[in-house]
């Protein structure tokens, strides 16, 4: 079985409290040989430090110091470094399972699929958020069904693809994965699921926003794409970055004003 090499990038933005359990669970990785670059976007914490702390511990890390901000720049920029045949885009707060990468070489290997995403697990046992999670899932597995298939915290593309179709379009700041998909999809590229859990997500949002104002921002994301095909460049609130979870958190009673005041302006946009 022929080596598929792979360049894992990973976005920052104020991500020193998340990003060294992602580092951890890379350089704990059963399968070493794949390659780690680290693109920040101008952190205002100490991310970039703890990056190259773990210059050591993985085999072959790079941290790149963006001259611009922006998710969607920011993966670009680390897929034009990337120097191994397939691309793999992690976000900065999941976890890999020990097993993830060499589960994945072993299915890029055995497979012609080439663009994927795997199934994951949530960062906790509660049951509430463990039924979010199964939604998820059950959400991503539902838009495949009909043709309109959505990404998740890691997937994984052919390199040569991804630069043919120019990468992720950089003025979204929500749902870069989703025009990604549809630009492969035209040239006969489909999105493919593992259905074997590799990763563990973070519930971080989740948990920061509250559920009524997590579930309100992503319903507006899948409605577009099921009713009109294309997700919105962004979402009012949708923040980017770690430091919006070391804000303090609002009263249950601010965040029903909060949600109440989104979901008419969610019904206003849909109706107009």
């Amino acid at each position: 079985m022929k080596n598929a090499l792979i360049s894992i990038v990973i976005p920052t933005l104020n991500e020193e409290k998340f990003l060294p359990k992602l580092l951890q669970s890379l350089a704990e990785q059963s399968l070493k040989n794949f390659e780690v670059i680290v693109v920040d976007g101008k952190s205002q914490d100490k991310t970039v430090d703890v990056a190259r702390s773990f210059e050591g511990k993985i085999l072959h890390l790079s941290v790149i110091e963006s001259d611009r901000r922006g998710v969607s720049y920011q993966k670009n920029l680390g897929a034009q470094k990337a120097k191994e045949e397939w691309v793999v885009f992690v976000d900065a707060d999941v976890i890999l399972y020990p097993y993830a990468i060499e589960r994945l070489q072993v299915f890029l290997c055995d497979s012609k699929r080439e663009f994927i995403t795997p199934w994951f697990s949530p960062d906790t046992t509660d049951t509430a958020d463990v039924a979010v999670s199964l939604l998820g899932l059950g959400m991503f597995e539902g838009a495949l069904m009909v043709k309109k298939p959505l990404a998740a915290c890691v997937v994984a593309v052919k390199k040569e693809l991804f630069d043919h179709v120019g990468g992720f379009d950089t003025t979204r700041t929500f749902g870069e994965d989703y025009d990604l998909t549809q630009k492969l999809e035209k040239i006969g590229v489909p999105l493919y699921i593992i259905r074997e859990t590799l990763y563990i997500q973070s519930f971080r949002r989740y948990r920061a926003q509250g559920r009524m104002k997590f579930l309100q921002a992503y319903a507006k994301g899948i409605l577009s794409v099921m009713l009109t095909s294309q997700s919105p460049k962004k979402i009012d609130g949708y923040e980017l970055g770690g430091q919006i979870y070391r804000q303090k958190k609002k009263s249950p009673t601010s965040l029903l004003k909060e949600f109440q005041k989104g979901l008419k302006k969610l019904m206003r946009e849909m109706v107009g």
